[in-house]
């Protein structure tokens, strides 16, 4: 069954049953899950003498320091001047204000002309990066004003 067809499957099962008998029915699927375990050295007729080829060391990334809260930077709203704002993603990172609705876009900038800094998102938190001068800086949280 394609997952089109799963999915038509559901939709028409919740016309039939109830939401909670669904929900009992997904939990009963998620916890009897269980992963296949397949022995290739056996599938394979492989000796259990074969030696694991060594794992090839990872490109070594250049280091970038500890993120840092953000330098006296209070952003705000560009319309009403709010600092109830909140990052949002359309095409692109922008401020969303939540006192009047409004968009702002953001603008990045970094301390050498030919940078190009970027906005790297973990959980709440958002991240000014830099690749040249290898800068890691807490830009914004959601939720909360970052200031210092």
């Amino acid at each position: 069954m394609n997952s089109i067809g799963a999915v038509k499957a559901l939709a028409a099962a919740t016309r039939l049953v109830s939401a909670e008998t669904l929900q009992k029915i997904g939990r009963l699927l998620k916890y009897s899950h269980k992963p296949i375990e397949i022995d290739y050295l056996a599938k394979f007729g492989l000796p259990e003498d074969v030696v694991q080829p060594k794992p090839q060391q990872a490109a070594k990334t250049p280091e970038t320091s500890k993120p840092t809260p953000a330098s006296n930077s209070k952003h705000t709203c560009g319309k009403c001047q709010s600092s109830e704002i909140e990052i949002r993603y359309g095409r692109n990172y922008y401020f969303k204000c939540l006192d009047c609705g409004g968009n702002t876009p953001i603008k990045l900038s970094c301390t050498q002309d030919t940078c190009k800094s970027r906005i790297r998102k973990q959980k709440n938190q958002f991240f000014k990066e830099c690749a040249q001068c290898e800068t890691n800086e807490l830009f914004h949280e959601n939720g909360c004003s970052v200031t210092a």
